[in-house]
């Protein structure tokens, strides 16, 4: 069963207001599920609850017990980079 193993000093109340405050969506949903998961849901619960599969739940727990707050920042996937406005742009190339 995947557990919070270290909650980096943060508390319940202290995940939900992260969750709440988050700019970005991706981080939102994380932050929901880490405190889902802190609260002795299910991985399949959380998974079925926020419409993800239980592969990223399980990633985003991992990367909270490893790295705390660190470990749940949204990095888009290489091929996509950040505008000067924070939102994801595509890269492409030209033949």
């Amino acid at each position: 069963m995947i557990r919070i193993e270290n909650f980096h000093g943060l508390s319940i109340a202290d995940m939900t207001r992260k969750y709440k405050g988050s700019k970005n969506k991706r981080e939102a949903e994380r932050w929901l599920a880490v405190k889902m998961i802190a609260m002795d849901h299910t991985v399949p619960f959380v998974a079925s609850i926020l419409g993800h599969d239980e592969r990223s739940i399980r990633s985003w727990i991992k990367g909270f017990n490893d790295r705390g707050s660190e470990g749940l920042i949204y990095e888009p996937p290489e091929g996509q980079k950040k505008n000067s406005l924070g939102k994801i742009s595509f890269a492409y190339q030209r033949n």
